[in-house]
């Protein structure tokens, strides 16, 4: 259980996804993506997976997410923010994946605040943009 997710990050592209120094490098931006994408894909599968349960019983999406630690506040906060009304659970079984994507996606800026630490920023190389 973690208040955030440190990604750490080779801001100069030199390694590869596995952190190797191959010559022929990766690109930090995807690497951030696809720790992203991981992750959310990750709860959507476990959403998806007991999906028709949630379905035949709308109460039971706040427990889904027990098991990342989290209370139901936080849940509710991200169905708000998600564009969804919490106070009506029932519409659950008229959601679309893209609602349950938009849910994971706002649930996840929620309990898992990603800090991203850019290692060899200081190399002329370096990709990832940092603004003032």
């Amino acid at each position: 259980d973690a208040d955030v997710l440190c990604h750490i990050v080779d801001a100069s592209g030199e390694t590869n996804r596995e952190g190797v120094a191959d010559g022929a490098g990766g690109d930090p931006l995807e690497d951030i993506q696809w720790v992203r994408e991981e992750l959310h894909y990750w709860i959507f599968g476990n959403l998806r997976h007991k999906w028709d349960a949630i379905r035949r019983t709308p109460q039971k999406l706040l427990r889904m997410f027990t098991g990342y630690h989290c209370k139901d506040g936080l849940v509710w906060a991200a169905l708000q923010r998600a564009g969804l009304d919490p106070r009506d659970l029932n519409a659950v079984r008229e959601w679309g994946s893209h609602d349950v994507h938009r849910l994971v996606a706002h649930f996840l800026r929620l309990r898992v605040p990603l800090l991203l630490v850019l290692n060899k920023k200081d190399h002329p190389q370096a990709t990832v943009p940092i603004g003032p």
